[in-house]
Parts: C-alpha cells; sequence; structure tokens
C-alpha cells in the first residue's frame, strides 16, 4: 500500500521487463502482444496510468512494425482491458514534441495541428486515439498528459541526452551533439509526477501538455552540464538525425488552468541536482 497525499492506494505495476514477475505486487503486461500475462484479481481499480511505450525515434523508422505493436496495439490491448474492469479514470502518457506539426508556432498548444513527421509520433497518437474513443464510448474519464522531454535521476534513467553527455565528460571523451541549434522543452520527472498526481484528482476529458514552456538548444544544454561538471572538453558536432524535429517547446497553459500544475525545478535546479548524484 502507498501513501498518496491523505489518499491510500494500492499500487500494481505493469511492465515490458520480465524480471518485474517474481516482484511484490507487481504483474506483468506484454506490451504489444495478445494476452496479458499474470494479472491478479483486482478489485475496485479506479485508475490506470499508461506510460508504456517504445521511445526511440530511430527505431520506429528501423523497425516500424514492432513500434505499432508497442504503442498502438499495445495502447489498444491495455484500454479495451481497463474497459472491461470499469476503470473510473484512465491517464495516457503521450508524446507532445513529436506528435505536433513541426511548423506550428512556439510554444505549441494542445490546438495546434497534429502531424507528426516519425513513426514514433504517429503511433503515440494512434494510442490517444484510441484512449479517448474506448473511454468515451465506455463512460470513463480520461486524460492525455503530453509531456515534452523528461529527465531525472541518471542511475535510474541511463539514457538520453542528458545522459550521453554525462557519460563521455565523465571518460574524458567528447560527446556527440546531432544538431547544435536542434532545440528541446526539457521538464524534470518530479515535476511530472506531481502532474500525474494532479491529474488522477482532476481528469481531464483531454489532452494537456506537461513541460517547461522554455526553449533550449542541445548546444546550450551541453555548456550547463559541462560547466557543472567542471569540464572543458568540447562536443563533436553533426547535423540533425532524419525524423527528429528542429526546434521544439510547449505551452503549460492548459495545465496550469485545468489541474493546478506548474513545474517547480529550472533546468539549472534540476541538472545540478541529478548530476552532483553521480560518482
Amino acid at each position: 500500500m502507498q501513501k498518496i497525499d491523505d489518499s491510500e492506494y494500492e499500487i500494481y505495476s505493469l511492465d515490458r521487463v520480465p524480471s518485474l514477475q517474481s516482484r511484490e505486487n507487481h504483474f506483468v503486461y506484454t506490451l504489444g502482444g495478445d494476452y496479458l500475462e499474470e494479472i491478479p484479481k483486482i478489485k475496485n481499480l479506479e485508475v490506470v496510468i499508461h506510460l508504456a511505450a517504445q521511445i526511440d525515434v530511430r527505431s520506429s523508422f528501423e523497425m516500424p512494425l514492432e513500434d505499432l505493436k508497442a504503442n498502438g496495439l499495445g495502447t489498444l490491448e491495455l484500454i479495451d482491458y481497463a474497459s472491461r474492469l470499469s476503470v473510473k479514470h484512465f491517464v495516457y502518457i503521450h508524446s507532445g514534441g513529436a506528435s505536433y506539426s513541426a511548423s506550428s508556432h512556439l510554444p505549441i498548444s494542445e490546438d495546434a495541428l497534429d502531424n507528426p513527421i516519425s513513426p514514433y509520433g504517429l503511433t503515440k497518437l494512434l494510442g490517444e486515439s484510441y484512449v479517448r474513443i474506448f473511454c468515451e464510448r465506455n463512460g470513463i474519464n480520461w486524460s492525455s498528459l503530453a509531456l515534452s522531454n523528461v529527465f531525472g535521476d541518471l542511475k535510474l534513467n541511463p539514457k538520453g541526452v542528458i545522459f550521453e553527455f554525462w557519460k563521455s565528460l565523465n571518460a574524458g571523451k567528447q560527446p556527440d551533439i546531432f544538431g547544435a541549434k536542434v532545440t528541446r522543452d526539457f521538464v524534470y520527472v518530479e515535476d511530472v509526477a506531481d502532474a500525474i498526481l494532479l491529474t488522477m484528482k482532476h481528469p481531464t476529458n483531454c489532452r494537456i501538455n506537461i513541460s517547461s514552456e522554455v526553449e533550449t538548444s542541445l548546444e546550450s544544454l551541453f555548456n550547463e552540464v559541462a560547466n557543472i561538471l567542471g569540464s572543458t572538453i568540447r562536443p563533436n558536432i553533426h547535423g540533425p538525425r532524419a525524423g527528429e524535429i528542429l526546434r521544439s517547446a510547449l505551452s503549460n497553459k492548459k495545465a496550469k488552468e485545468l489541474i493546478g500544475w506548474a513545474p517547480r525545478h529550472t533546468l539549472i535546479e534540476a541538472l545540478n541536482s541529478i548530476l552532483s548524484k553521480r560518482d
């Protein structure tokens, strides 16, 4: 039993990783498969928070069928199962930057045109549509949180551009930057967790962006990481990767209005926090 604010929730985790099968109060959801494994008989299931996904843009081009199975069919399978359990609220974790049109005015609001330029963005948008359709058909509250680029503890999540910068600099090597002027909107994972908890209390029945609303170039990000680590190493600069959007920043105005959320951490504060934890 886990205490969240003044309420108690029994938490069951569904994961793509088979090793979690033996963990107490966990059961495994085979994402994109034809069945659900080891599901206990849960009574009074209130909220499903769907975070599992294939998140690599390059992999979505190289293995588009696997991307579709994970993000499209996997979400369909889970929302179908949740509907049969008569859950009260389904929270879908969406990808804001990959789904909106690359020509949208920054910061991008939720009413901007959806026009993904990668299979990853397309399948995340498909997953959201499945959630909306089946929840509305079955009278279930739903929320879609369109996240910008989430980062956090490097030990718990050893991936992403910040981790790659840290790993290279810590090893005395030059990191690679694919598009020095490419920009992203970085939001700290603790702020995302706050948004999820608020959404559990206040279903939106629509999409809201969860973001810092600040546009940061990869070159500027590298300079901040290098400065915190006290490194003078300079990066190798390459052109942007195919399928990557060049500029991204999401408006968080709607999240403030509907669930009372705003990020509590700046990029610099969060970078200092996570980088100071490393050896």
